[in-house]
């Protein structure tokens, strides 16, 4: 009996005892510590797919954008009423595509670009090609890889090519504005600078081509949603003290944070328009040096009639000249008659220094010595990317001597500062999928 009654007086105590802590308990739960500070420097798709994924874990997060407008290099201009995207306009492979999705789900069309028919003219004639004429340059490219440990650039490929396919001068010629087409326009430099040895070594999403209409920034308003945004906020040092990460704009704000995460374009790292302390190692900057911007100029010619036949590109020979060899026909997406320009590398830097006047001048002379009945563009729209200071270029690519995994290395995070962009990831460099999954690799990174 007393054993019993002690078991049972201990069991009240200790009921008791729960009733007393309980609300105490309840009360410290009301009293957590707050949520933790991450800045994002820079409001592209890395920086906004970091903070809108961190913001949904709980985080205060805070974006400082230098420009005065979201989204970096996607970015469209309305111009007599008709929306051109100056920057991101294709989604590389929408299968298994994340941002594809996102696309999709806010409403905007993905429109497969095959590139073919392409409708070849030389000397004011039109010409054929009973196959593709490049075919065989892409397995030599393939062959060099193999038998050359030393990388060199894609001109010296080519010109291996030629000689031991013995081409003529007029061979040679023709198919370098080709060339110009299918692998500068893509890469955004000249021949010369890019590395044989990772040429087309990164990955790709499958589904082809697609041209997003409706707008690609319907990805950045999703991504922007209830973000805590700061525009023309321009940042020029972060320093990680070991306790905490402080930012200063050029405007002389300061901030702090628990954790920073830098998701500028890699020109922006490369001019050093942001000082680190303590500096960045030594294997992060090399990278940063080592790979380069590339350049992509656009430029969109409306016109008042369509004089072109219908096909997907027209590519015009003319001696060597590659700057206006191939017109995109964008007529059948727009529903109007539009053509796209490329230019990539010396040639898209040669026209950020002309007006549109001169530009919609120089193309409507290449045209009309194909098409008698040419007429001058009535609306002419480029982009400048290399030309904007927070740009400083379209996007990377690796130049003879670098290699893949130097994106691998600029991304790695350092102590509280974390690097996103696409210039940080070697699956998907280059891409606008490959920025939009780095940043949610630097906001998982964050614990």
């Amino acid at each position: 009996m007393t054993k019993n009654l002690s078991v049972k007086i201990i069991i009240s105590l200790v009921i008791a005892l729960a009733s007393v802590i309980t609300p105490e308990t309840n009360l410290l739960a009301c009293h957590k510590l707050p949520p933790k500070k991450i800045i994002v420097v820079g409001a592209g798709l890395s920086g906004l797919a970091a903070a809108q994924n961190l913001q949904q874990k709980g985080y205060d997060v805070l974006v400082l954008e230098a420009k005065d407008y979201i989204g970096g290099r996607v970015k469209s201009e309305t111009v007599n009423g008709e929306r051109y995207e100056l920057g991101a306009s294709w989604i590389h492979g929408d299968k298994n595509n994340p941002l594809a999705d996102i696309l999709k789900k806010e409403g905007a069309s993905l429109i497969p670009t095959e590139w073919s028919p392409i409708v070849y003219y030389k000397n004011g004639k039109r010409i054929e090609f009973a196959e593709d004429p490049l075919e065989g340059f892409y397995s030599h490219i393939e062959d060099i890889k193999e038998e050359n440990g030393k990388d060199i650039s894609l001109d010296e490929v080519w010109s291996a090519f030629a000689k031991k396919n013995k081409l003529t001068i007029d061979e040679i010629n023709d198919f370098r504005s080709l060339l110009a087409f299918d692998i500068e326009t893509e890469t955004g430099a000249d021949l010369k600078n890019i590395s044989a040895r990772e040429y087309e070594e990164e990955q790709e999403m499958k589904g082809g081509d697609k041209l997003v209409t409706g707008g690609y920034d319907l990805a950045i308003k999703y991504l922007a949603k209830n973000l805590n945004i700061k525009l023309n906020s321009a940042v020029n040092k972060i320093e990680d003290d070991g306790d905490k990460a402080i930012v200063t704009t050029a405007a002389g704000e300061v901030f702090s944070a628990s954790e920073v995460i830098v998701a500028v374009p890699l020109g922006v790292l490369q001019k050093g328009s942001i000082t680190f302390t303590p500096e960045l190692p030594s294997y992060k900057q090399k990278a940063i040096k080592s790979l380069q911007m590339g350049n992509l100029h656009k430029t969109f010619l409306s016109f008042e009639k369509k004089f072109w036949e219908d096909a997907d590109v027209i590519s015009i020979f003319k001696n060597n000249e590659t700057k206006w060899s191939s017109f995109i026909n964008l007529e059948p997406v727009f529903k109007k008659p539009v053509l796209l320009v490329l230019h990539a590398g010396e040639n898209a830097k040669s026209l950020e220094q002309k007006t549109e006047i001169e530009i919609g001048q120089e193309a409507y002379e290449t045209l009309k010595t194909i098409y008698p009945n040419a007429m001058e563009p009535s609306t002419v729209v480029t982009s400048k990317w290399h030309a904007d200071s927070f740009t400083l270029g379209s996007y990377s690519y690796v130049p003879v001597g670098a290699s893949l995994t130097m994106y691998d290395d600029i991304g790695k995070p350092f102590g509280r500062i974390h690097f996103a962009g696409e210039h940080t990831t070697s699956e998907y460099p280059s891409t606008t999928h490959g920025a939009y999954l780095s940043g949610l690799r630097v906001a998982n990174e964050i614990q």
